[in-house]
């Protein structure tokens, strides 16, 4: 049987590459090194979709990564924290239910990615922190 957590995941997948909604057509995607995505996943991990700009948790996060002898762990959870906030701020009430699901699904989607995928670009940035 498929858990939950795996579901919400593969879905907010689904949504992350499919780039549903407004600013669908790619031209919202980073690529100057600050944002959500970085290297090879930029034109896949968007800053925007819908009403929702992941943009500001991305940029807290890359600085977090370079702050001199912070955790990954810690940078990862403030992240996660603040995607979700963006997305239960961009769709505080029933009208916006299924986006906000939709958006906490992407958050965890990102969140995952970069818990368990982010070792390297941790490691990177903090030979050059400050």
């Amino acid at each position: 049987m498929i858990k939950i957590k795996h579901l919400t995941i593969l879905l907010g997948l689904i949504i992350v590459l499919q780039g549903c909604g407004s600013g669908g057509n790619g031209s919202d995607i980073d690529t100057s090194g600050r944002g959500c995505g970085s290297g090879w996943n930029t034109d896949v991990v968007r800053d925007e979709f819908w009403d929702v700009s992941f943009r500001e948790p991305c940029e807290h996060h890359d600085v977090c990564y370079e702050t001199c002898g912070v955790t990954k762990k810690d940078c990862d959870d403030t992240f996660y924290d603040e995607l979700k906030s963006v997305c239960e701020d961009t769709y505080p009430d029933e009208s916006g239910e299924n986006q906000r699901i939709a958006c906490l699904a992407a958050a965890r989607v990102y969140y995952e990615g970069v818990s368990s995928a982010g070792e390297d670009a941790f490691a990177d940035a903090q030979e050059n922190c400050r």
